[in-house]
């Protein structure tokens, strides 16, 4: 039996199990200390948190592209994108945000079509990956159900004459930030299996 592997796993599953729980420490810290209704701000740990999410998560896909060369196209477009979505998460401190990402944005599509062929070969090696399906579900949850469950008409169905935009924003916000953290999960899940299949290869 392989014990060294086995404990490497528990020791990954361990600091998993306690960023997770940390989310729960965030929201908790955001609920007590944020003064007024609000509690939800721009300087909020909530907010600060994904932005420091995405910010790894330009970083590890970056390096996993550096490193495993088969995926090194779709690993620059994830790059792009989560780096989009870091000047993003400052739309409140910075009005022109968009005019900065403008140029991200045109890169992006540009890398899309003149290397068509070579990202969806890429896209095909990632999606064989282990950490491929936590990657998917971490983004679905960040862009997708985070949005429709954050849905004004939603709460206010809901919870009709008490629904309250704090509730709302700390549901939306809350589930972002759990969707980034899958997301960073998967990529350090991703970057273990590169860097273990490099050292067998060395």
């Amino acid at each position: 039996m392989n014990y060294r592997k086995l404990l490497f796993f528990a020791l990954r599953f361990m600091a998993y199990a306690l960023v997770l729980a940390g989310l729960y420490f965030i929201f908790l810290y955001d609920a007590r200390h944020n003064p007024g209704e609000v509690k939800i701000t721009e300087n909020s740990l909530t907010e600060i948190f994904q932005a420091v999410f995405v910010f790894l998560a330009v970083a590890g896909f970056f390096i996993a592209g550096r490193k495993a060369r088969g995926m090194a196209p779709f690993m620059n477009l994830l790059a792009l994108f989560f780096l989009m979505s870091f000047i993003r998460e400052f739309n409140n401190q910075i009005d022109f945000w968009f005019y900065i990402v403008l140029p991200f944005l045109i890169l992006f599509g540009i890398l899309i079509v003149i290397n068509f062929k070579k990202n969806i070969s890429s896209f095909l090696v990632f999606i064989e990956q282990k950490s491929s399906g936590a990657f998917f579900i971490g983004f679905l949850v960040t862009y997708l159900f985070s949005r429709l469950f954050g849905k004004t008409s939603f709460w206010m169905a809901l919870m009709g004459d008490a629904y309250h935009r704090t509730a709302k924003n700390m549901a939306e916000e809350g589930i972002e930030l759990l969707g980034y953290a899958i997301i960073l999960i998967s990529m350090v899940e991703l970057l273990v299996s590169i860097f273990g299949k490099m050292k067998q290869q060395g």
